[in-house]
């Protein structure tokens, strides 16, 4: 049988773990956050359609969860983070990625871990609507998000085309955000 008193670890050169500490409801100033159905605010970032989940200020900087919508043919240019990782959960359609120059098609129920500091990007390789879930840690992308993002008025509504204006302006504020844009891979 397994002993896990604190004395066991020591028994095995190991350091004892300290107790357990007890979750006080008093000290957290987090609340729990409920988004329900499609509801919320749909915007437009560099072609494809964004929604939030789960907000850096509802995390307490954690994280935050996105759910993006890809048209057939889209996707962002490739780039690299370097503050974040991002796990990538695909609901629905195929998304091909490349990390790190290697290409991966990812389909329903798939899950993609793209951690900081590794070139990446995605493209919708479907001939439908791509839907997943994308998780960013530590929170703070989803102000650059912000940043180059338009309103839409609902999820059915197509993002505008992406101008020459918003690419600059895309270029110009990436290296605040601790992005990079890159140069397709060969």
């Amino acid at each position: 049988m397994f002993d896990n008193t604190q004395t066991a670890g020591v028994k095995h050169g190991l350091e004892p773990l300290p107790a357990p500490r007890q979750p006080s409801r008093v000290s957290s100033k987090l609340l729990p956050s409920v988004l329900l159905g499609q509801t919320g605010s749909y915007t437009a970032v560099a072609g494809d359609t964004y929604r939030a989940l789960v907000t850096g200020a509802q995390s307490g900087g954690a994280f935050i969860a996105m759910e993006i919508l890809v048209r057939p043919g889209g996707g962002p240019p490739y780039h690299v983070h370097h503050r974040e990782d991002e796990t990538f959960y695909i609901l629905e359609g195929e998304i091909e990625f490349t990390l790190d120059g290697k290409k991966v098609r990812a389909a329903v129920g798939s899950c993609v871990f793209a951690p900081r500091d590794i070139p990446h990007t995605f493209k919708n390789v479907s001939d439908k609507i791509a839907r997943f879930v994308v998780f960013i840690t530590p929170a703070g992308l989803e102000n650059f998000f912000a940043a180059i993002s338009k309103p839409l008025a609902s999820r059915e509504a197509a993002p505008p085309p992406v101008t020459p204006d918003e690419v600059q302006k895309l270029l110009a504020l990436a290296p605040q955000y601790g992005l990079e844009i890159l140069p397709p891979p060969a």
